[in-house]
């Protein structure tokens, strides 16, 4: 994710995460020193500039940075200690307060245009839409490539609605299996007896790099069913009235044959 900030002024940016994750698991990280700025609601770093936001109940840890300096611009990480571990990059550009928005000087754009090129890209295999019977087991398998095969590809997580898979509360049968190849990385994530409630988007998204998301559509297959075997024995029935009219009108017919001839020959 890239952030631009014009020079003195003040500037936040988010990291999202299950609420399931204690708060004191979710730290900020300056990447050029590895310095740990923020963690939980404590502030590691002598500049007083930095400082962590968190409202209690929500998913997102925002790390807060006031009157932003040049000095400032590079790469920062959210990581969470969990295994395996989950990290959130963000390329913060600061510019000149003096220069329209959208301006970049060259070096920075050179930069930026270095940094995105090179990320890695998720695909998830498949249709945009995948539409699945409810009750059943459906499987995404998303391939994470990197333009620039000497960048590593860190690993994957899942999302579906943005929330992380693995941390969806009362849910259980989910299995994510993710391989490590050379230059690429392959991530399955795999729902087993599929519900109503599983319907909505899934990304596929890279530690860094360009996010892949589908559409997962869930049919009520026990509901069309039953609608299905009842509509059968409603034909079955109706078929069934009918057989028993056409057998009546039959011996009422023969019935009024035999009295024409007894009365004829009486």
């Amino acid at each position: 994710m890239t952030r631009k900030c014009p020079e003195k002024r003040e500037m936040g940016t988010e990291c999202f995460q299950s609420g399931l994750i204690s708060m004191q698991n979710v730290s900020w990280m300056r990447s050029r020193d590895l310095h740990i700025l923020t963690t939980s609601d404590l502030t590691f770093s002598s500049d007083v500039r930095f400082s962590p936001e968190h409202v209690s109940g929500s998913d997102a840890w925002t790390l807060r940075l006031e009157s932003a300096r040049k000095s400032d611009t590079g790469t920062y990480e959210c990581q969470v200690n969990t295994e395996p571990k989950i990290m959130y990059t963000v390329q913060l550009f600061v510019r000149d307060s003096d220069k329209p928005e959208g301006y970049d000087a060259p070096h920075s754009q050179q930069t930026r245009i270095s940094y995105e090129s090179t990320a890695p890209v998720a695909t998830i295999m498949g249709p945009r839409e995948q539409r699945v019977p409810s009750g059943s087991t459906i499987t995404l398998r998303c391939v994470i490539t990197s333009p620039y095969q000497p960048r590593p590809i860190r690993g994957a997580q899942w999302l579906r609605d943005n929330k992380l898979l693995t941390f969806q509360p009362g849910r259980g049968g989910i299995i994510i299996e993710t391989e490590r190849i050379a230059g690429r990385t392959v991530s399955e994530a795999t729902l087993t007896s599929v519900t109503m409630e599983d319907a909505g988007k899934y990304s596929c998204r890279p530690t860094e790099g360009k996010v892949d998301s589908v559409i997962l559509i869930v049919d009520q297959g026990e509901r069309t069913e039953a609608m299905q075997r009842d509509a059968g024995y409603v034909a079955s029935r109706s078929t069934n009235q009918n057989h028993g009219c056409n057998l009546f009108i039959f011996f009422i017919g023969l019935l009024m044959c035999q009295l024409k001839y007894f009365l004829r020959f009486k």
